[in-house]
């Protein structure tokens, strides 16, 4: 599995990604260790493992992909018109992403139970503020979000800027 993250806790600490082929190597004293590998969207694996003086050891992973539920709702405008939005929904940190149906708001995205991830919203149009929420799965879920306007930069249909009195 190409990308994934080994940790290797003991005498050192460690953490290396694997190789295009899910291999890796770690250069350690001799000890025991924990090895841990795990990457998003799939279930964690670790093992004890003890590396003797002047030895090779070789510790492999099968990690399995963990099981998804979906993460489902809308995107509206939060200043009390309540249109739908045309919104990029991704999870921090990762390549997971989506786009909102511009015509009702709406999007699909599947993401691994048990995981606690940061879902966030920017919408593709300017004078809007990105809204970040953190997300934990344990079964399909409905997350509607209305995106609060900035009201100093909005040129969405239906909005412009006045100012009353002097300004410097």
């Amino acid at each position: 599995l190409p990308s994934a993250q080994v940790q290797v806790t003991g005498e050192i600490e460690r953490t290396v990604r694997t190789d295009a082929d899910g291999g890796y190597s770690v250069l350690v004293m001799a000890g025991d260790y924990t090895v841990e590998a795990g990457k998003f969207g799939w279930v964690t694996e670790s093992a004890s493992v003890n590396v003797p003086v002047d030895t090779t050891v070789t510790q492999d992973f099968a990690l399995v992909q963990a099981p998804t539920s979906t993460l489902s709702g809308t995107v509206t405008d939060g200043s009390g018109q309540g249109y739908p939005l045309y919104a990029r929904v991704h999870v921090q940190g990762t390549d997971l992403a989506t786009y909102t149906d511009p015509a009702d708001g709406s999007y699909a995205l599947d993401l691994p139970e048990a995981t606690p991830v940061t879902v966030s919203v920017t919408v593709q149009y300017p004078g809007y503020e990105v809204v970040s929420d953190p997300v934990t799965l344990s079964g399909d879920q409905r997350y509607d979000v209305a995106v609060p306007v900035d009201a100093y930069s909005c040129i969405a249909h239906g909005y412009q800027q006045s100012a009353d009195g002097v300004t410097e």
